[in-house]
Parts: C-alpha cells; sequence; structure tokens
C-alpha cells in the first residue's frame, strides 16, 4: 500500500550519511509526489523524511529548489474537526482521521523550521507565503506544533524586513499570548521571535501597545536562562520606545 517503502526510507533518513545518500540519489521529486498523496499516512512520512534530511545543510538549500516548501505549506492546513459526534458511526474514524492530520500538521511545520535556519531560504519562504500558515499555527492547541510555528517565525524575523512583514500580518498578538504559555519550549521561541521583532525601531511601539512589557518583565525571573536572555533583549530594545 505504498506504506512500507515510505517507512524504510524514514528509518534511512536518520543517519548522517543516508541523508545525503537518499538527496544525491534524485529522490527529492518523488518525496515531494508523496507529500501530495490523499493518504493520510504518506503525508506524514514523506513530511518526517523531509524533516530529517532537511536537518543537513545542503539539503536545506536543495529540498526548497526542488519546490517542496508549496506541499509543505499546504499541509499545515488546520484538521478537520469531527462533525459526527461520539456514538455515531463515522465518529471514531473522523476522530482518527483528526488526529493523524495532527501529526501530519507537527512533521510539516519541523521540516519547515529546518528549511527556515539556513540563510538563503528566508527570503524564498516569505515570497512562497509562509508567514500567514504559521501564524494559525501559533494557535494549535497542540504545544509541539505551537513550538515548530513559533521557530519558524523566530528563523524568519532575524532578518527585519521579513520581521516587518510578520507585524503587518498580524503575528503580534498571537506571539504576546505565547508569552503567556507555561510550555517552555514554546515560551523560548515565541520570546525569541519577540526579541527579534523588537530590534527593528517601527516594530516597537506595536509589541509595547499590544501588553509585551508586563510579560517580558514576569519572564525576567523565568527559571530557565534562554528565556530570561530573551526578555531581558527584548526589554532593552522597547525601553528605548519610553525614553
Amino acid at each position: 500500500d505504498g506504506m512500507s517503502p515510505a517507512v524504510a526510507l524514514r528509518n534511512l533518513s536518520v543517519t548522517p550519511d543516508s541523508k545525503v545518500k537518499l538527496v544525491e540519489e534524485g529522490l527529492i521529486p518523488s518525496l515531494v509526489s508523496l507529500l501530495r498523496s490523499p493518504d493520510l499516512r504518506l503525508q506524514e512520512q514523506a513530511a518526517v523524511i523531509f524533516r530529517n534530511l532537511s536537518v543537513n545543510s545542503d539539503n536545506k538549500l536543495k529540498i526548497v529548489e526542488a519546490d517542496a516548501v508549496p506541499p509543505l505549506l499546504v499541509l499545515l492546513r488546520p484538521p478537520t474537526e469531527p462533525s459526527a459526534v461520539d456514538g455515531d458511526p463515522e465518529y471514531q474514524g473522523q476522530i482518527a482521521a483528526f488526529q493523524q492530520q495532527v501529526k501530519v500538521q507537527e512533521q510539516a511545520a519541523g521540516a519547515l523550521r529546518n528549511l527556515s535556519m539556513h540563510a538563503e531560504n528566508k527570503s524564498k519562504l516569505v515570497s512562497l507565503g509562509s508567514i500567514p500558515p504559521t501564524l494559525v499555527l501559533l494557535k494549535s492547541l497542540e504545544p509541539r506544533i505551537q513550538e515548530q510555528a513559533a521557530g519558524i517565525l523566530r528563523n524568519i524575523s532575524i532578518s527585519a524586513p521579513h520581521g516587518k512583514s510578520m507585524v503587518s500580518d498580524g503575528a503580534v498578538p498571537l506571539l504576546i499570548e505565547l508569552l503567556k504559555v507555561q510550555d517552555i519550549k514554546v515560551l523560548e521561541q515565541a520570546a525569541g521571535t519577540v526579541r527579534n521583532l523588537s530590534a527593528v525601531p517601527e516594530n516597537r511601539g506595536t509589541l509595547v501597545q499590544a501588553g509585551a512589557l508586563p510579560l517580558l518583565i514576569e519572564l525576567l525571573s523565568s527559571p530557565e536562562d534562554k528565556i530570561q536572555e530573551q526578555a531581558g533583549v527584548a526589554l532593552r530594545n522597547l525601553s528605548d520606545t519610553l525614553n
């Protein structure tokens, strides 16, 4: 059913040597077509493989050049909420499909996060429309998905123009909400993104008006050094607006 070869590739794509070999063997186009499969399990396998392959720096470029980003972005779409109620014959099937779609979302977001780390990919990801669907993921009920989405935004917002696009697209209120969560990994990525955005003077008023200051002050007493550091730098940047 197409499943076992995909599983074999997934297992292969974990080792550093195989990461290079699989790409050299020209497998990316076939994997891109798997992302477009109507079968949710195959979508997940393909997204996991891309997530594994994209750890390698050269692969990050090759994957984007092979047009893998548009189908990965499609897989970020929100899962279909069950329309049936518990007790209906369709309910279990709909719940299973919903859970599978969430897995696909997480793996596709993880792959895009890896791709967004490469300096040469950031502009391409933005021009291919990565920011809006990533912002939607910040509202996910799954912390692992929120973490990947905030990680993508953090990587992209290192570039001031991309950060400004993010602010125009409505990123700030969503990021400010994430500064209130308990999950350390989500907090670190959200605080890192706010830090990047706060480095640009034009973004500072928006961040302050959205209520960033009290939340960042609270994060200064986080038990996590990395979160303290992001909050501290963001506060220093934002304090310029108050002078």
